[in-house]
């Protein structure tokens, strides 16, 4: 199948949560909550037809990131563990038609108050991006709480992760994950169960990792509002406001500067309904390419499994579903001049 003049990547990007998916979590319990896990990592790939994996939290017997290639044929894995102020890991799966050129991780924070893990990868394809012929430059990220931090020390890449992509970290990346940051800056409407106001945004955020202004920055999705697009946590702070059971925290997000490109994500359910366990995303991420090129997938195409709800505006006014939530947002990032 040929596609006419673009291409595109699809996402799975999960925190399943230190309570599920970390080293520590209930020791007892490890083997069973730990491989149920790395199961449904591989259960949603398949069924998203997935060919980059991001994987946040998810960590072997020995504390460091787990490699879900060992699960993958043929695909390839880079992570990188976090230890500035306790294990933190990340990791970034590639189907088999990607080509790792380079990789480098680090800690996302200049201090110690709050230190997580992010991973870049220089990487290629058999699809010609137009505008990257030296390759894209992926980013996984996990970032910290703003609230434990000073505002200017939101987003930071304490190892120079990003040094792998010189020469195209400002215009072929997309960086992915969970950003413990909404969109915009300033105070959501009170009517927002966890709103609080905040100086960074992940716009914030990844000019600081790619120097990309906003105006170039694509991200999704995009809140502008108390809405549909909470991605976070089960249970969280329910011992003192059982209200927030369900979450009202809007973190995950991907970022991208690659002009004409369009992306659309899809928020997956709770899984396991554990502690703080962050939504599942998906983004079907559509590239310009410079000639009709091959479709290439990572495994068999599964049936969609919900409904689609859209809003061209960018803002959404429907209620939190506790089952499934599917949120499309298609936005064309205009030609960077």
């Amino acid at each position: 199948m040929l596609l006419p003049l673009a291409t595109t990547i699809k996402f799975l990007s999960w925190n399943v949560h230190w309570q599920t998916g970390g080293n520590y979590n209930y020791d007892a319990e490890y083997g069973t909550v730990h491989n149920a896990a790395t199961a449904k990592y591989m259960e949603l790939q398949r069924n998203a037809n997935a060919s980059v994996v991001v994987a946040i939290e998810l960590e072997t017997i020995d504390g460091n990131f787990y490699n879900l290639s060992q699960n993958l044929t043929d695909w390839t894995t880079v992570g990188y563990t976090c230890t500035r102020t306790w294990t933190d890991s990340i990791s970034m799966s590639f189907a088999p038609h990607y080509t790792v050129l380079d990789s480098k991780g680090g800690c996302s924070v200049q201090n110690a108050n709050d230190a997580r893990a992010l991973v870049a990868a220089r990487v290629t394809s058999q699809q010609d991006i137009r505008g990257c012929s030296a390759g894209l430059c992926f980013v996984a990220l996990h970032g910290p709480h703003p609230q434990t931090l000073n505002a200017n020390t939101y987003l930071y890449d304490d190892n120079n992760a990003l040094s792998v992509c010189a020469g195209i970290a400002q215009s072929c990346t997309i960086a992915v994950g969970d950003w413990n940051m909404a969109s915009h800056t300033g105070s959501f409407p009170a009517a927002c169960p966890g709103s609080f106001a905040q100086s960074q945004s992940v716009y914030d955020g990844f000019y600081t990792l790619t120097n990309t202004q906003p105006s170039q920055t694509l991200v999704v999705p995009d809140n502008f509002v108390c809405d549909s697009t909470y991605t976070c946590c089960y249970n969280w702070d329910s011992s003192s406001d059982p209200s927030r059971a369900y979450g009202d925290g809007m973190y995950d997000h991907l970022a991208l500067n690659i002009p004409n490109a369009t992306v659309n994500y899809t928020i997956l359910p709770y899984q396991f309904n554990r502690a703080e366990e962050h939504n599942p995303m998906l983004y079907d991420v559509q590239l310009p390419t410079t000639s009709p090129t091959a479709s290439f997938t990572a495994s068999p195409t599964a049936s969609p499994t919900a409904d689609v709800l859209s809003n061209s505006s960018s803002k959404w006014a429907a209620n939190y579903i506790a089952a499934i939530v599917t949120g499309v947002l298609t936005v064309a990032l205009l030609t960077i001049c």
